[in-house]
C-alpha cells in the first residue's frame, strides 16, 4: 500500500487578453487600477492529495480545476460556474433562494499533513435578501490510506430559522470530455451511458423548457433509489465517469440503506457543454440542526472502470455479511424462466394459459436450453392471504406433484408471491383501504390494458410491516407450501420499512423453515437496491426492466448476491450479451399479441438456438463465471465499435469473450494483457474457441499487448480467446 501523500502550492494569477498585453505601460498601468480590470485576477489555492490535484477558488471555496497524472485534467470551472456545495434555502421572499460556495467570499482553508479542510462561516446567497441567521459549511478533503484515493466530507449547521431543504454534495461542476465526447462515459454499477451526447438540446424541441430531461433549457437528468416506487439504476451510488484509457470513480462509503430521499443527478450546460454532477440529499435540516454527509471516495485511476471500482468492491469486502449461502444452482446458471399460468384473472377458466400439471412439460424445455429455475406467477391468487390454489389451474396435490417431477428433471420451481400488497377482500382483514394509486389491474382485454378507470378488482393497500399478525399469517401461509415441499420464493417488492419488525425479519423466518427442508432452496424478490441489506436475504432478483439487455458487469464485479437479472423476451442478442458478461437471464417468451412468459421457447427459433449455444459455452468455461473475476470491456487497450467484449481473471488465466454486434464482418481489437494478467517474460499463449467450444488454433506471443482481426464473422458470432502466461 503506498503511503498517501500531499503537495500545497498556493499562486496569484492575473489573466490579461492579448489585446491588454500590447497596450503601453502607462495605459496598462492606467487600466489595473480600474474597478473592472481587478475582477481579471484570480487568486487560488492548490494542493495534491495521492496525486489527484486541486485548484480552488480562494476566496469562494469553489473548484475551479481537478488533475491527475492517471487521467490529466477533467474538470475546468470559471469562478462564477465552479461548486463544490450547493444547498436550496427557501424563503418566503424568494423560494428558489440557493446558498452556495460559488456565491461566498470569505472560505477559510486549514492545511494539515493529509487533509485540507474549507470553513464557511456564512454561506453566501443567491440573491441579496435578508436571512435570520447563518447557515455554516465544513468540507474535509484527506487522502484515503490506499495511496490513490481522496475522501470528501462535508458537514452543515444550519443556525437559522428556516429550514435548509436540499443538499447537493459532493457538486462537481464543470467536467469536461476528457476522453473525447464519443468515449467519456458515464456509467453506474447497473448502466452505462454517453450522458455528453444524451444531455445535448434537440433543436427540433420546442416544449415547456421546465420539462426535462433532453429539452433545450433542461438538461437535467436524475437517478433516484431507495424508494417504493423506484428500481434505483445506481447500487451503491458508484459512479464512474471516463473511458478504457482512464477515469474518475465516486461513491459514498455507506453500509447500509440508501437515504431515502437522495438522487445522483447530472446537468449538460448548453453554453460550454460540460457537465455538473452531483450527489442530491433532499431532506430537510431544521433550524439548529446539524447535518453531516457521508464520507465520499473519489478515485482518479488509469485503464478502466474495473479499476475505478476497486475500492467499492474493497468496502463491499469489508461490510458484506450473509447467512445463508448462494445455492448452488443459481451459482453455476444462466439464468431462469419465468412462467405466466394465466393472462391476469386466473380463477377463470377462459384465462388459464397453463395448469399445474403442464409445469413438467415446461420444466423439460427450460432444462433443455440451460435454464435450471422456472419462476411461476398465477399460481394464486395474487394480493390474497393465505395463498391457496386456484380450482381452474388444477388441484393443490396436482400443484405439488408437479413441482416434485420438476425437481427430479433438474428444474426448482419457485413461487412467485404478492403479499405485501393487498387487495380485498384480504386488506379489509387489516384494516386496511385499497386505492386506485396502488392498482394492479391488468388485462389483455382492458382498453387501456393497464388500470383503466373502470376496472378496480386489484386495487390494493400496502401492509403495515409491522403487524404482528400479518407477519403471522404470512409466514403460517409459507410454512404450509414449504412442509409440502415447495421450498423457493420470490418476494414481489422486497423493500423493508423503517419500523421493526419488518420485511427482513419476516423473511428471515421464511428462509430458516425453507433451508430446514431444503437446503437449497432460493428466496428472490424484486429488489429496489438497499444492497446492503437485500443482498443478506436475496439470491437473485426478479426485477422489471424497459431494455432486454443492461450493463451489470461493475456489480457483477462487486456484489456476490443477489444476482441481477435481466427479462429476455426472444432477443438472441441479448441472450448473448448477457452470457458474455455473467448476468442472470429471465427468459419470458411471448407469443404475437400475448402477454409475458406465455409462450414456448421452440417458437422462438432464434432465442431457442442462442440459449442452447450458450447453455454449452458456459458449462465449458464455468470455472470463470463462477469464481472469476468479471472486468468486462477493460481488457481492451481502446474501444472496440464492432463488438461486445467481456472478459473474466481466473487462475492466472484471462476469458475473454467477443459477441459481433454489428453486422457480417471482422473484429479488431487489443488487449492490454500486461496489466490485468502480468507476465515477467512477457510472453503469452493464446487459445481460440469457435461458437460451438471447438478450439480453433494456439498461438504464443510476446509483448504487453495481443491485437488481431479476426476473419470475418457472422451478426452475433461468439469467439472466446483464452490467455495464459508462458
Amino acid at each position: 500500500m503506498r503511503r498517501p501523500h500531499m503537495t500545497i502550492k498556493r499562486c496569484f494569477v492575473k489573466r490579461f487578453s492579448s489585446s491588454l498585453m500590447q497596450l503601453s505601460l502607462f495605459s496598462l498601468l492606467w487600466l489595473i487600477t480600474q474597478p473592472q480590470a481587478q475582477a481579471l485576477a484570480t487568486d487560488t489555492f492548490e494542493f495534491s492529495l495521492n496525486e489527484l490535484h486541486f485548484v480552488i477558488d480562494k476566496a469562494s471555496g469553489n473548484i475551479l480545476s481537478l488533475s491527475s497524472p492517471k487521467v490529466g485534467t477533467f474538470l475546468e470551472a470559471s469562478p462564477e460556474r465552479g461548486s463544490i456545495i450547493d444547498l436550496a434555502f427557501p424563503i418566503k421572499e424568494f423560494q428558489p433562494l440557493r446558498l452556495a460556495a460559488r456565491y461566498s467570499k470569505d472560505v477559510k482553508i486549514d492545511v494539515e499533513k493529509e487533509s485540507v479542510t474549507l470553513f464557511w462561516e456564512a454561506l453566501g446567497a443567491s440573491r441579496p435578501l435578508p436571512i435570520s441567521g447563518k447557515v455554516s459549511a465544513v468540507i474535509r478533503f484527506a487522502a484515503a490510506a490506499d495511496g490513490e484515493s481522496v475522501i470528501m466530507s462535508c458537514t452543515i449547521k444550519n443556525q437559522t430559522t428556516d429550514s435548509i431543504r436540499q443538499v447537493m454534495f459532493p457538486d462537481f461542476m464543470g467536467i469536461i470530455p476528457f476522453a473525447g465526447e464519443e468515449n467519456t462515459l458515464f456509467r453506474t454499477a447497473a448502466f452505462v451511458e454517453n450522458l455528453f451526447e444524451l444531455l445535448k438540446p434537440k433543436a427540433e424541441n420546442v416544449p415547456f423548457y421546465a420539462i426535462g430531461p433532453f429539452r433545450k433549457g433542461n438538461g437535467w437528468i436524475e437517478y433516484s433509489g431507495g424508494k417504493y416506487n423506484f428500481f434505483s439504476k445506481t447500487p451503491a451510488n458508484w459512479v464512474d465517469i471516463g473511458s478504457l484509457a482512464g477515469g474518475i470513480s465516486v461513491f459514498p462509503r455507506r453500509w447500509g440503506p440508501d437515504e431515502p430521499n437522495s438522487a445522483i443527478m447530472v446537468h449538460r450546460l448548453e453554453s460550454d457543454g460540460k457537465l455538473r454532477f452531483l450527489y442530491a440529499h433532499n431532506g430537510s435540516i431544521a433550524p439548529g440542526v446539524n447535518w453531516t454527509s457521508d464520507e465520499y471516495c473519489f478515485t482518479p485511476h488509469r485503464y478502466g472502470w474495473a479499476e475505478g471500482i476497486k475500492p467499492l468492491r474493497n468496502w463491499v469486502k469489508q461490510h458484506w455479511r450473509r447467512k445463508y449461502p448462494i445455492p448452488e444452482h443459481v451459482k453455476d446458471g444462466m439464468g431462469f424462466r419465468s412462467v405466466w399460468l394465466a393472462k391476469g384473472i386466473p380463477s377463470d377458466p377462459q384465462d388459464v394459459i397453463y395448469r399445474y400439471r403442464d409445469l413438467p412439460r415446461l420444466a423439460q424445455e427450460s432444462i433443455e436450453h440451460g435454464l435450471d429455475e422456472m419462476v411461476v406467477w398465477f399460481w394464486s391468487p395474487a394480493f390474497q392471504l393465505p395463498m391457496e390454489t386456484i380450482p381452474a389451474l388444477g388441484t393443490k396435490q396436482e400443484l405439488i406433484d408437479a413441482v416434485a417431477e420438476c425437481r427430479r428433471l433438474g428444474v426448482n420451481i419457485n413461487l412467485f408471491i404478492s403479499v405485501l400488497y393487498l387487495a380485498n377482500p384480504t386488506a379489509g382483514h387489516y384494516g386496511l383501504k385499497p386505492v386506485k394509486e396502488m392498482s394492479w389491474t391488468y388485462h389483455p382485454e382492458l382498453i387501456p390494458i393497464f388500470n383503466p378507470p373502470y376496472a378496480n378488482w386489484n386495487w390494493t393497500a400496502l401492509a403495515d410491516q409491522a403487524n404482528l399478525q400479518w407477519q403471522k399469517d404470512v409466514l403460517a401461509s409459507c410454512k404450509e407450501w414449504i412442509d409440502c415441499g415447495l421450498t423457493s420464493i420470490v418476494w414481489d417488492v422486497f423493500t423493508a420499512a423503517a419500523t421493526r419488525p419488518n420485511l427482513y425479519d419476516l423473511a428471515g423466518r421464511i428462509r430458516d423453515l425453507a433451508i430446514q427442508r431444503n437446503p437449497q432452496s432460493v428466496f428472490a424478490g424484486e429488489g429496489r437496491f438497499d444492497i446492503a441489506t437485500e443482498s443478506e436475504y436475496l439470491d437473485y432478483t426478479w426485477n422489471w426492466n424497459w431494455y432486454d439487455y443492461e450493463d451489470f458487469r461493475p456489480y457483477n464485479l462487486v456484489f456476490p448476491a443477489p444476482r441481477l437479472n435481466t427479462n429476455i423476451d426472444e432477443s438472441a442478442k441479448s441472450v448473448k450479451l448477457c452470457f458474455a458478461d455473467n448476468t442472470y437471464m429471465n427468459i419470458m417468451p411471448s407469443p404475437p399479441d400475448g402477454i409475458n412468459a406465455s409462450d414456448w421457447i421452440v417458437n422462438h427459433p432464434e432465442l431457442s438456438q442462442a440459449l442452447k449455444q450458450c447453455a454449452r459455452l458456459r458449462k465449458q468455461f464455468l470455472s470463470y463465471f463462477r469464481e472469476g473475476r468479471p472486468i468486462g470491456d477493460c481488457i481492451l487497450a481502446k474501444e472496440c465499435n464492432t463488438a461486445h467484449v467481456s472478459a473474466f481473471l481466473h487462475n492466472g488465466q484471462v476469458l475473454m469473450i467477443i459477441v459481433k454486434t454489428d453486422g457480417v464482418g471482422p473484429v479488431t481489437f487489443t488487449a492490454h494483457l500486461q496489466h490485468w494478467l502480468s507476465s515477467p517474460s512477457d510472453k503469452y499463449v493464446v487459445r481460440i474457441y469457435g461458437e460451438d467450444g471447438g478450439l480453433v488454433g494456439t498461438r504464443e506471443f510476446r509483448g504487453t499487448h495481443y491485437a488481431e482481426t479476426t476473419n470475418e464473422l457472422k451478426d452475433l458470432a461468439i469467439s472466446l480467446y483464452e490467455f495464459s502466461r508462458k
